[in-house]
């Protein structure tokens, strides 16, 4: 066990040091992130999780962004009825760093994701009673452009401000059930264009 322990141990070491050697790198960082609707009729939410940056030489990042925010729908919204919608994004981004001196390390960034998405309908819908309402948001490929800046407070340790510009729109499904055993389903778009802001605190190794 002890030598599976240190055959491990040495075996990260050599990886990290191989990396470092080709000025490659990698940090790990603790975020807090707001995402604010474009449409004001959705809410805002706050999220939490964990971030990675992949640093390949001195001047591109890869970066992957994850995280959940639920929006309350409180009136009839692009289509979608009053009830939760909640929103988990997985973003990937090409960061084009700028750095000004050591510490100051500015970017613009531009990507990809895919939002996994699913809606709950409000439970205080009032429907007669020969029908049933339901309604879904399919997972969608989005887009994004952001700008942002890494402070380094020591030299594995940063400070990290972000703003993203995310497009997506999914379409939503209304399903309408009747009692007679009929299906209809109806089809519309939702604008979920959002900006996430981000406050991160990031360690490199």
């Amino acid at each position: 066990m002890r030598r599976k322990i240190l055959l491990i141990c040495l075996v990260l070491i050599f990886t990290v040091s191989y990396l470092k050697a080709q000025k490659i790198s990698f940090a790990l960082g603790l975020k807090v992130q707001y995402a604010d609707p474009i449409n004001k009729l959705y809410n805002g939410d706050f999220m939490s999780g964990l971030l990675f940056n992949l640093k390949i030489g001195d001047n591109f990042v890869i970066e992957v962004d994850s995280g959940n925010w639920k929006s309350e729908v409180k009136q009839k919204t692009n289509g979608l009825y009053p009830g939760e919608l909640s929103i988990t994004p997985i973003l990937v981004s090409g960061l084009f760093l700028f750095p000004l001196g050591k510490s100051f390390h500015p970017y613009l960034g531009i990507g990809f994701g895919y939002y996994f998405n699913h809606f709950q309908i409000s439970e205080e819908i009032v429907t007669i009673p020969e029908i049933e309402i339901t309604q879904d948001v399919d997972d969608k490929f989005g887009f994004q452009g952001e700008i942002g800046f890494d402070y380094f407070l020591a030299t594995n340790f940063a400070l990290n401000l972000d703003m993203k510009y995310c497009w997506v729109s999914p379409q939503g499904k209304t399903i309408i059930k009747y009692t007679d055993g009929r299906i209809t389903e109806e089809f519309f778009s939702l604008n979920l264009n959002n900006i996430l802001y981000r406050i991160c605190i990031k360690i490199y190794f």
